[in-house]
């Protein structure tokens, strides 16, 4: 299903109708990109952050390393000075040194939660 654009409106943006091809749950309208674009904590946000440092380190330029130190649940790679790590598992795991550039969830004495990536350098 689509996110919605506007978070009023029987169309949530997408189309100037009085009605949606495809309905929309109410409880989505804090997903809309109107809504995110006010909280500087949303995922539109987190993402025009990630965007800015990809261009910043030159991510996709250089060469791609898999990190395999992390366990089976976790994915982890290093391009150029940045490694991002991300927990798809249920164990917290204990991120290594360096500066936390961005991550989705809070971290907190450095340690990576389920469902949570970093960008570390």
């Amino acid at each position: 299903m689509p996110i919605p654009w506007e978070a009023t409106g029987a169309t949530y943006g997408f189309n100037d109708a009085t009605a949606s091809w495809l309905p929309q749950p109410k409880q989505w309208a804090r997903f809309a990109r109107s809504a995110e674009r006010e909280d500087p904590e949303s995922t539109l946000w987190l993402y025009r952050r990630l965007l800015a440092e990809r261009r910043r380190h030159a991510l996709g330029a250089g060469t791609l390393e898999w990190l395999h130190d992390f366990g089976d649940d976790v994915v982890a790679y290093r391009n150029g000075a940045v490694t991002v790590i991300a927990n798809a598992g249920t164990e917290a795991v204990t991120l290594p040194e360096g500066e936390l550039l961005l991550s989705s969830e809070p971290i907190v004495d450095r340690v990576l939660p389920q469902d949570t990536t970093v960008w570390l350098v």
